[in-house]
């Protein structure tokens, strides 16, 4: 058993109402650092027990959806008795990502195989139901934590024994009656992962702070990571020969800023050649996650090309929350937040035959919504962020009525979240992945959901161009 110690606290404001104290108070304080200390994506939970609600509330404020069991009348231990079930549905109206069932824990489990990113247990504290439970809540999550180890002990036996059974890691947490966790051993948290982050950056003295601070942040890194530099002789300011370190990669490529691309397909290659089957490709200035993205990695490695793009729109007259729209041309990820990368995506992109910095497709002003232009930098610069969503399309011509079909004008599987890839203020900074300096997305109060083209999680927002708004909220690249 190793005894958890939690390095940071949240505080929750928004938990179910109780009729008392509930046992699991101050519990809901550790779930944020729970969940990055064992990489846990925060898609559904499922909970045995759930009683007034007060644990469910906590999840639901974590996870996009919550399943809770519970015969909802009462046991020895618990010290409720007769039916609560349409009092606890009342208290947890509020969240409607909240699931409850009335139900026996055996009888959800004989006929339940799905898996589940966390499962909560905290019914009779037996050693015989825990144990029972938790073997089977062991083979179906992620991670399993079990209320009450500190206030009764055959609760920690069983899960002690389960640990010993399934070689899974047994900590446990002694606050508030104590919460045990299994998580999974830890040669699993970063296996199967073959990610490289690598950081575009340059023999140039403004970016050497950069590098220091990013060696610094990653230095007990989970996944790989290296510097990406070209030629230092390509700098018009002469920089000192020096042997690449360990941490660093260096290319015989222009090392300038309009040549980005050529890092890139550099850093692609060299990924590709060394077994890695994703990147990370971020900005010496991107604040990365890399326990997050190990923490997604299951969602993220079904898609090839992930990040947020650089500017949405929202249809006027609509209500708040809807209507949310990607503008047209400025439907590519967004370099400095970072873009994630599959090897079919790095296929394309280091076949692609790039004619240079200034062979941008785009003029130098886009009609985003009729009569609406924005006026950008892609008439003389063709950055390497653009570049790789534009090969990503297939090159479509500028006029192309294809791009009118944001999203599905790919030839990969795009992944666009401006909750999880975010500027400077992002929406949820305990859930990001990344972030960067510019004022963008997480600025904004247009806020629209995660898209995925392989499960089309958001209904394709068919858009009239002739009827759309001309405001919009969009950032120069």
């Amino acid at each position: 058993m190793i005894q958890y110690t939690p390095k940071k606290y949240v505080d929750m404001p928004n938990l179910a109402e109780q009729p008392f104290v509930s046992a699991w108070k101050g519990h809901e304080r550790i779930l944020h650092d729970l969940i990055e200390r064992f990489n846990i994506p925060c898609r559904t939970a499922l909970e045995f027990g759930v009683q007034w609600g007060y644990s469910t509330s906590a999840l639901a404020n974590v996870f996009e959806k919550v399943i809770g069991v519970d015969t909802f009348q009462g046991d020895k231990h618990a010290g409720v008795h007769g039916l609560c079930f349409s009092d606890t549905s009342r208290r947890l109206r509020p969240w409607s990502n909240i699931q409850l069932i009335q139900q026996t824990y055996q009888d959800r489990i004989l006929l339940d195989s799905e898996q589940y990113d966390l499962i909560h247990i905290d019914i009779v504290h037996t050693y015989e139901d825990t144990f029972a439970l938790g073997l089977w809540a062991a083979a179906h999550a992620r991670i399993v934590i079990f209320h009450d180890t500190e206030s009764y002990p055959e609760v920690k036996r069983a899960v002690a024994d389960i640990a010993k059974q399934t070689g899974r890691e047994f900590y446990n947490y002694e606050p508030h009656y104590g919460l045990g966790i299994l998580a999974p051993p830890r040669s699993e948290v970063t296996r199967d992962t073959r990610v490289l982050i690598g950081y575009i950056t340059a023999h140039h003295a403004s970016r050497i702070p950069h590098v220091q601070s990013q060696r610094a942040r990653m230095a007990n890194s989970p996944l790989d990571y290296k510097f990406i530099y070209g030629a230092a002789e390509s700098q018009a300011v002469k920089v000192e020969p020096r042997s690449p370190l360990s941490d660093e990669l260096f290319f015989p490529v222009d090392d300038t800023k309009p040549f980005m691309v050529l890092k890139d397909k550099a850093l692609f290659q060299w990924a590709l050649d060394h077994g890695y089957e994703y990147v990370f490709r971020a900005c010496d200035d991107s604040v990365v996650y890399p326990e997050r993205i190990i923490w997604h990695f299951d969602y993220l490695k079904q898609h090839d090309y992930a990040g947020t793009m650089c500017g949405y729109g929202k249809i006027a007259g609509t209500k708040p929350g809807e209507g949310i729209f990607v503008l047209r041309y400025l439907d590519y990820m967004h370099g400095g937040v970072g873009i994630w990368l599959s090897r079919k995506a790095m296929e394309m992109l280091i076949a692609d035959d790039w004619k240079g910095p200034y062979s941008s497709p785009y003029s130098n002003q886009i009609e985003l919504t009729p009569g609406s232009f924005f006026k950008g930098s892609w008439g003389h610069a063709y950055w390497d962020d653009h570049w790789i969503g534009e090969v990503l399309k297939g090159n479509l011509n500028y006029n192309d009525p294809r791009r009118n079909n944001i999203y599905y004008n790919y030839l990969v599987n795009v992944y666009d979240n401006p909750e999880l890839f975010a500027s400077n203020n992002p929406f949820d900074p305990n859930k990001v992945i990344a972030t960067h300096s510019l004022e963008q997305m997480g600025t904004s109060d247009v806020k629209p959901g995660p898209f995925s083209t392989l499960y089309s999680s958001m209904a394709a927002l068919p858009i009239d161009w002739q009827k759309t708004d001309s405001k919009f909220h969009a950032v120069a690249p």
